[in-house]
């Protein structure tokens, strides 16, 4: 439609950012990953189109309006396609970091919510790229919700049969998770958004996973003298495109909202008051690294991408969203 609407370069421009707009409010606690994605996929369309028209110049040519249209289609294709691989490239950086976490040994116990998305599909990459590796894996289930048997159902049913033997899976139910943590090496988290301060949001149940998980490490004041290990890691599995701009606040311009009408009588009375967080922040303070499909980032890592996403989206979209 814009194609065929748009007078110029610049229109058909305008007309892509409204649409990437609305894309962006179309699921509101998706909004940091999905415009973080299309920021950086404009970035690469102005970029072709500059190259395009600057050969087609030299040449005495003009690039029409409907040429660039099917240029920048080719290239979101592109990045459509680039982006099915970003699990496995997450898995492999997964690798890596574990291998420099067992150093001699060839055990690992991971303790992990339960509905990390890729997990069972890093856990695969995991098996196959660490052969000698016997792996514990303990599935944290904060309700009862049967997500963690859900979870387990789809991981073992992706598992090689002659990996099985290197793979024990346990369901821990909420009650039991402080002692489940005692045998965890690695807590293993994902999350819908991390702050550009590095803060984690997610679902139910993180902080406490976590939590338990520090209180048992080897430098805690708290940890049984019996079961010291060499200290628990906390690791965020997370694709780049969640960690939000640095310009935005910790804030409900993410995360769903009551209706209007539920929103107008909660607030219409003085001595109702709506805490407005609908998910759980584990503190940058507890993470020991941020995982991510580009490379194993520290806080500073965090917050260099979290100023990068936000001069970029600021650059396109003017940094409404």
């Amino acid at each position: 439609m814009a194609a065929i609407s748009a007078r110029d370069r610049q229109d058909l421009w305008r007309c892509a950012v409204r649409a990437a707009r609305a894309l962006g409010g179309a699921r509101p606690s998706m909004g940091t990953a999905i415009m973080a994605c299309l920021a950086r996929a404009f970035e690469e369309v102005g970029r072709v189109w500059d190259g395009v028209e600057a050969e087609e110049k030299g040449k005495g040519k003009i690039v029409n309006v409907k040429k660039l249209a099917e240029i920048g289609a080719a290239v979101i294709e592109k990045i459509i396609a680039q982006r099915k691989n970003e699990v496995e490239m997450l898995g492999m950086v997964f690798v890596g970091w574990v291998e420099g976490f067992l150093l001699e040994t060839t055990t690992l116990t991971i303790l992990t919510p339960s509905t990390p998305t890729p997990i069972h599909h890093l856990i695969l990459v995991l098996l196959t790229h660490l052969p000698t590796l016997t792996l514990t894996l303990l599935i944290h289930e904060p309700r009862p919700g049967h997500e963690a048997a859900a979870t387990t159902s789809q991981l073992v049913s992706s598992i090689p049969v002659h990996q099985t033997p290197r793979l024990t899976i346990e369901i821990i139910p909420n009650c039991a998770v402080a002692t489940a943590a005692r045998r965890a090496d690695v807590v293993v988290l994902s999350a819908e958004r991390i702050e550009g301060n590095g803060d984690v949001k997610g679902g139910s149940g993180l902080l406490g996973v976590v939590g338990v998980g520090k209180s048992r490490s080897s430098n805690s004041p708290f940890s049984d003298i019996n079961t010291r290990r060499r200290g628990c890691r906390v690791v965020v599995l997370t694709d780049i495109d969640r960690i939000a701009p640095s310009y935005l606040l910790p804030s409900l311009l993410d995360f769903p909202t009551p209706t209007p009408n539920t929103r107008h009588t909660l607030k219409s009375s003085s001595a109702i008051a709506v805490f407005d967080e609908w998910f759980e922040t584990v503190p940058a303070r507890f993470v020991d690294a941020y995982v991510t499909e580009k490379g194993v980032l520290d806080l500073e890592g965090v917050r260099g991408v979290s100023v990068g996403v936000g001069e970029l989206r600021e650059s396109i979209f003017g940094g409404e969203l």
